[in-house]
This record gives C-alpha cells, sequence and structure tokens, in this order.
C-alpha cells in the first residue's frame, strides 16, 4: 500500500514537471537565436561600412581637380611653356595695376606777385651754363638715343631720376632709368597723367620726394615717384587743370610734354 503511493506521486511529479522542462527548452532556443542574430547582422554592417570608405577617396580627388584644375598629363594638346622674360610686350603688359591718387604735399607758402619771375629754360640750355646744375639733363649732358625700334624689352632695372623743366610753350616730366626705357604713359582721370614702369626699382630715396611745382607757370601741381614693390615704379604727375600731353621713349629716357 505504502509503495504504491510513493510510486504514485513520482508520476504525477513527472507529469508536473514536462510542461517546464518543455518550456525551457523553448527559451533556451529562442535565447540561442537571439544570440545568433547579431552575426548574421554583422556581415551587411561590414559590407555597408566598406562603401563609405572608397567614397572619400573618390570625391578628394574630385576636388583637387576641381579647386586646382586637371593635372598636365589630363590636359590635352602641348603642355604650357612660360614665357621667356625680357620679350616684347604690348601695352596693356606694362599696367602695374589699378591707379590710387596720392594726396597731396603739404601746402608752403608762395612768393608774392611782385617777387614772381618768370624763369624757364631755353633751348639752348644758357640757364644751365649760367647757374651750376649737378641734374641730369637729356641733350645736354646726358646722351639721348634717337634710334627706336616701337617696342621695349622689359627687365629689371633702377629708376636713377625724375627731372622736370618749364619751357616757353610746354612743361616737360622726364624719368631716365638704367638701361633702355620700357613703360606705359596713360591718364587714369583729369587730374593725373601716369607713367608705369614695370620691374623698375628705386634705391635712392631722394627720388621718393615730391617734385613741387606748384609755384611755376605750369599746368603741373606735383610730380610723385612711388616704389610699387615686387612689380615696378609709378610716376603720378597731379595737374591743376585737365590737359592733353605727348610723351615718347627715347633711350634711357621717358619724355611726357605738357602745354603750358
Amino acid at each position: 500500500m505504502r509503495l504504491n503511493f510513493w510510486s504514485s506521486l513520482l508520476v504525477v511529479v513527472a507529469l508536473a514537471l514536462v510542461p517546464v522542462t518543455a518550456s525551457a527548452a523553448r527559451r533556451k532556443t529562442k535565447a540561442k537565436a537571439a544570440a545568433q542574430k547579431p552575426v548574421l547582422d554583422a556581415k551587411p554592417d561590414a559590407k555597408a561600412d566598406a562603401k563609405p570608405e572608397a567614397k572619400p577617396d573618390a570625391k578628394a580627388a574630385v576636388d583637387a581637380d576641381a579647386e586646382y584644375g586637371p593635372s598636365v598629363e589630363a590636359q590635352d594638346g602641348p603642355a604650357y611653356e612660360p614665357t621667356e622674360s625680357g620679350t616684347p610686350v604690348g601695352e596693356d603688359a606694362l599696367r602695374l595695376g589699378p591707379f590710387v591718387a596720392p594726396p597731396k604735399p603739404f601746402p608752403f607758402p608762395l612768393l608774392g606777385d611782385e617777387r614772381q619771375k618768370e624763369v624757364f629754360v631755353d633751348r639752348d640750355g644758357k640757364l644751365y651754363k649760367d647757374r651750376p646744375y649737378s641734374g641730369q639733363v637729356p641733350d645736354w649732358n646726358s646722351e639721348v638715343q634717337t634710334n627706336t625700334t616701337g617696342r621695349c624689352k622689359v627687365e629689371p632695372q633702377l629708376l636713377t631720376w625724375v627731372g622736370f623743366q618749364n619751357t616757353a610753350d610746354a612743361s616737360r616730366v622726364y624719368v631716365q632709368l638704367e638701361h633702355e626705357a620700357c613703360g606705359y604713359v596713360y591718364r587714369p582721370d583729369d587730374a593725373h597723367i601716369v607713367i608705369d614702369l614695370p620691374q623698375v626699382a628705386i634705391t635712392n630715396p631722394n627720388l621718393r620726394r615730391e617734385i613741387l611745382t606748384g609755384a611755376f607757370p605750369t599746368q603741373i601741381d606735383f610730380i610723385r615717384a612711388e616704389d610699387l614693390v615686387g612689380r615696378g615704379t609709378r610716376i603720378v604727375i597731379s595737374l591743376k587743370d585737365k590737359r592733353s600731353y605727348l610723351s615718347a621713349h627715347l633711350g634711357r629716357y621717358v619724355f611726357v610734354d605738357i602745354p603750358r
């Protein structure tokens, strides 16, 4: 009797544990599937990560071409050859950039009308002989070469002189260079005439001082030489009133004549 009781109890316990064991097995199977799922999803992630790695390189190459242009090997036609410095150039190439009007020098007192005397240079240069003068004067103490081809060669050189002459019918501004003069004369506005001299430098500080001509009977107010570092020298002629002008390149000189 007692044996049958314990046998019946074991059968009941075994039957009660069957659902629990099945439920545990199902949970175990789900946990195993969940643990394996990231491993399966890792392949697409790695594949997706692999694609953008190639894109930045391709994009960088496109941006470099857009900013700096294609490489020489990719260009069609002959390779670029730099122009030899010193070859003849056109007038536009002789310009030194935009013009900015310089400020006027500090005003100075002028002589009264009773003390003014008109003095101009005679054509024979007797004024320079009567009054000692150590400056450079074309055709008087400095030779002027008349042979010219109409074209010039730009070369590094120095500005050696800036001069002013007041004659009976015109006022002359002239500049002297070391070698053949190569420049461009133009009028940016009604109040200025400009001489641009590419690759010409100023080493003498006295040449940077203004030539004040306002006290003379001339339409020129003052003359100023500006050293544009890395580009050249600019001679600015400031006028009292709008005037026409004539210019010429002769040897080492550039002449600008302005009617009085």
